[in-house]
């Protein structure tokens, strides 16, 4: 897409990079309550939708999704949800039952540095015990509103996935450099 105003030297080093960007593998897992909970289980597909239309369907999946059952019956559930969300690049989840909510807690280690928790604002908000899950996570408040529009939601999903992406993508730059013959010690 040309752009008038950038010189074409620029323009083409943009576009590189971003192609590049687009060709990283990058896996994004979505958690939150399964269809026993309808309104919120349709959210979170909502948020796996437009996740998708940014990673691709094929790098962005639910939990439930039946090419992880071979995993569940082989390892277990448990083992199954820890091999998943070690596996994938970033965790989006919709904390809106109790599922979600001991996930997060059994999984926090794991979760660490590439999970975003979207959570009601009074959740968020409250000292209790079962809070304190919560607090070396990235969590957001959501309010009803945003709840049933589910817009905000999306977007800072799919903000904080591209920033992880980002986030590898130069990492595996620098590893490059790094490990090129023409680098010099130091």
């Amino acid at each position: 897409m040309a752009n008038p105003t950038l010189p074409q030297g620029l323009e083409a080093r943009i576009e590189a990079i971003g192609n590049r960007l687009k060709q990283e593998e990058f896996y994004v897992l979505v958690w939150g309550s399964g269809e026993g909970n309808q309104a919120a289980y349709e959210k979170r597909t909502l948020i796996r939708d437009h996740l998708a239309a940014s990673f691709g369907d094929e790098n962005v999946r639910l939990s439930e999704d039946s090419a992880f059952q071979g995993y569940v019956q082989e390892y277990g559930e448990f083992a199954a949800e820890a091999m998943e969300a070690q596996a994938v690049d970033a965790v989006v989840i919709f904390d809106t039952s109790v599922g979600p909510h001991t996930e997060l807690t059994k999984f926090e280690d794991i979760l660490r540095g590439k999970s975003i928790v979207f959570v009601p604002h009074a959740h968020k908000e409250s000292r209790s015990f079962a809070a304190t899950a919560y607090d070396v996570l990235k969590v957001e408040g959501y309010t009803e509103e945003e709840f049933q529009s589910c817009n905000s939601i999306r977007r800072k999903a799919n903000n904080f996935a591209q920033a992880l992406r980002m986030k590898k993508f130069e990492r595996q730059r620098f590893q490059q450099v790094w490990d090129s013959p023409h680098r010099q010690s130091p």
